[in-house]
């Protein structure tokens, strides 16, 4: 397929092309040789494909599908309602990487960032690196960040309370060796205990800082941001503390899909992806 995709990329010329608010470059080639088609096609038949951003979207177009088959009274196998319109990305390529969505917390009654702290003891060893000034900041910033990335593996995750808590710091919180992953994460099974973002979620949110998933559905203590930096300056903005996560592997996520679970939300976040917008499929009037 990739082969086949080089060949029209080399010969033809994009039926669009863009740039995105971060600069980089979109561009679009439509295929429609009929050899070709069926090539990929013939390809793509003993495949796995796992919803990897979407899934709402694909249960809403099956509900419109079956609604509209009703409606219609008998079968129209060229109805547009029988389609579905997606992007395949094969997760073999080079360059594919999933983006970490780091949380920040806000509008908590009574937050205290040592109280959270004490909470979390048993189960987590913490590294401190703090700092006193602009200076001390940017050092401290560059070190947490480069041992967040470094304990991937030991379920490390970084935390950045303001200073309103009584805390000039970054912390980074590491699952200690002899944790009970039964005891800290109940009732889940072995893919979703592997998760740092159910760790996150259902091992400190919501029994440290009362973050119940009803809370977490409704966004009012909670939001979401793509870049490191971003979740940094939320807090330094009036935020309470910002929780930094490390990218879940494209294996993983094959694994628990393929085991017939559901990634957490906004727990992928595939990079490059296709800009939504770009091509539009009619379904109904």
């Amino acid at each position: 397929m990739d082969a086949i995709l080089r060949e029209v990329e080399s010969a033809e010329k994009p039926v669009t092309e863009l740039l995105d608010e971060y600069g980089v470059a979109h561009r679009l080639w439509a295929v429609s040789d009929p050899a070709r088609v069926a090539a990929i096609q013939k390809a793509m038949t003993d495949q796995k494909l796992v919803i990897a951003d979407g899934h709402h979207r694909y249960e809403t177009s099956l509900n419109f599908r079956n609604e509209s088959r009703t409606k219609a009274g008998k079968p129209i196998p060229d109805a547009p309602y029988e389609r579905s319109m997606m992007t395949f990305v094969n997760t073999h390529s080079e360059g594919l990487t999933i983006l970490p969505t780091h949380r920040v917390v806000n509008n908590l009654r009574d937050f205290s960032w040592s109280a959270v702290r004490r909470y979390l003891e048993p189960w987590f060893a913490t590294e401190v690196f703090p700092f006193a000034n602009d200076a001390e900041r940017a050092v401290a910033l560059e070190k947490f960040r480069t041992r967040l990335t470094q304990t991937k593996t030991e379920r490390a995750i970084g935390v950045y309370p303001s200073a309103s808590a009584g805390s000039h710091a970054f912390y980074l919180l590491t699952l200690r060796p002899k944790a009970d992953l039964g005891q800290v994460l109940p009732g889940l099974s072995p893919l979703q205990r592997q998760l740092d973002v159910v760790l996150l979620h259902q091992g400190i949110l919501e029994p440290a800082l009362g973050l119940t998933p009803h809370a977490v559905a409704s966004e009012s203590n909670l939001s979401y941001e793509r870049e490191f930096a971003a979740a940094i300056e939320a807090v330094d903005r009036g935020a309470q503390v910002a929780f930094l996560l490390n990218p879940v592997d494209v294996d993983v996520v094959m694994k628990v899909a393929t085991s017939g679970e559901v990634m957490p939300q906004k727990s992928t976040d595939f990079y490059p992806k296709l800009l939504s917008g770009i091509t539009m499929y009619r379904v109904g009037e």
